[in-house]
């Protein structure tokens, strides 16, 4: 999606305030609809939704290739291994999402901040190397696409516990 928006966005900035071009511009029928104050009441909380699917009804372009960090999202919770609940992600895009790829030490220690996760990691050494974690996140991507057993509910569920 990233590569996709990137196309609007360009065009945005060159093309700026022009209608049919420039996808920051709400469309003539969003004009016509949002013109009470319960109308612009209901624009103003869902102005994201508005936003980001616009370009999709307006000047739909080909889909962006699938983005690696997303892989974040099934790294962390989709059990690929029935023994091992949670992942962690020890790769170089670290760098760039303020180390959210060490989600194992996370959940251990919600308290430290995502930047100093790594010395948990240096520090517990026992604790840590021994689970599986992942090294690409375009890999986990291509891992869950390919196998057939792993699917949306591929998580481990808990029911409530009930309060006493």
């Amino acid at each position: 999606m990233s590569v996709t928006f990137q196309k609007y966005h360009l065009e945005h900035h060159r093309f700026q305030g022009v209608d049919g071009m420039d996808m920051d511009v709400p469309s003539q029928t969003e004009a016509n609809v949002v013109t009470n104050l319960f109308s612009k009441v209901i624009w103003v909380i869902f102005q994201l939704f508005f936003y980001a699917f616009r370009p999709l009804f307006l000047k739909p372009k080909p889909p962006g290739g699938m983005h690696p960090v997303a892989g974040h999202f099934i790294s962390e919770h989709y059990v690929f291994k029935p023994e091992q609940e949670t992942y962690s992600y020890y790769g170089p895009l670290n760098l760039l999402t303020w180390s959210v790829g060490y989600h194992n030490e996370h959940l251990d220690f919600p308290r430290i901040p995502g930047n100093m996760l790594y010395k948990v990691k240096e520090i517990a050494p026992e604790y840590y190397n021994g689970l599986d974690s992942y090294k690409s996140w375009s890999q986990v991507i291509y891992m869950y696409i390919m196998d057939s057993t792993i699917g949306p509910f591929s998580r481990m569920k808990r029911k409530a516990k009930k309060a006493e």
